[in-house]
């Protein structure tokens, strides 16, 4: 359910996922650092391990916490593999 006059949880997904494919566009060998609100820190780290957006709540991930996510493109096509470093 979203607040009243907030955005729906899909056009936040949506959002998150275009938020994602522009850190993807890159080059590579590049670092970005991502700083946000832990709701928006779980949808990317939901949207990098590709789970479906009807799991958005089951990670439980603390305050201030930091995790590492690394994008590889290789032969094969692309992997994202996610650190979890701690707070």
């Amino acid at each position: 359910m979203s607040p009243p006059g907030g955005e729906t949880l899909h056009a936040f997904d949506t959002r998150l996922a275009g938020a994602w494919q522009q850190l993807l566009s890159h080059p590579p060998g590049q670092h970005v650092l991502v700083v946000a609100h832990l709701f928006v820190c779980n949808g990317l780290l939901r949207q990098v391990i590709e789970q479906p957006l009807s799991r958005v709540l089951t990670m439980d991930l603390p305050y201030a916490a930091m995790s590492r996510v690394r994008h590889e493109r290789h032969a094969l096509g692309a992997t994202s593999f996610v650190e979890w470093i701690g707070r």
